[in-house]
């Protein structure tokens, strides 16, 4: 059921734990209980995301070109092996946007080295 109120809670993106209270002004009936509206993640997931470079998995609509995150990320240690040798000087927040497919491809749903990775779902 998705009642709206004039309070509601932002939802960090990357583990869904609510992160703060928003409050409408109006007293209007505008906001969900909790959303997600940003990329800034929670304090938590703050220190997990500074270990190493964010890979969010995420689908693209052709038609209108907006990205839709799957609920899926990983954070690759930036010392870890499968990254080696890549430029990845372009990262400049540490985080970039992969396809699925990508994400099979190379081999973060296999991977074996999982403490040079760490994967996390939620949808």
């Amino acid at each position: 059921m998705n009642e709206l109120s004039h309070v509601g809670m932002t939802a960090c993106f990357f583990c869904g734990e609510a992160k703060e209270v928003l409050l409408d002004r109006r007293l209007k009936k505008t906001l969900p209980h909790i959303a997600c509206y940003d990329l800034i993640p929670c304090d938590k997931c703050k220190i997990k995301l500074a270990e190493g470079i964010t890979f969010i998995e995420a689908t693209k609509n052709e038609g209108t070109g907006s990205i839709f995150p799957t609920g899926n990320y990983w954070v690759v240690k930036k010392e870890a092996q499968m990254i080696q040798g890549l430029d990845l000087s372009f990262l400049a927040k540490g985080m970039i946007f992969i396809e699925p497919a990508t994400a099979h491809k190379v081999g973060f749903y296999t991977v074996k080295a999982l403490n040079e990775i760490t994967r996390s779902s939620h949808g």
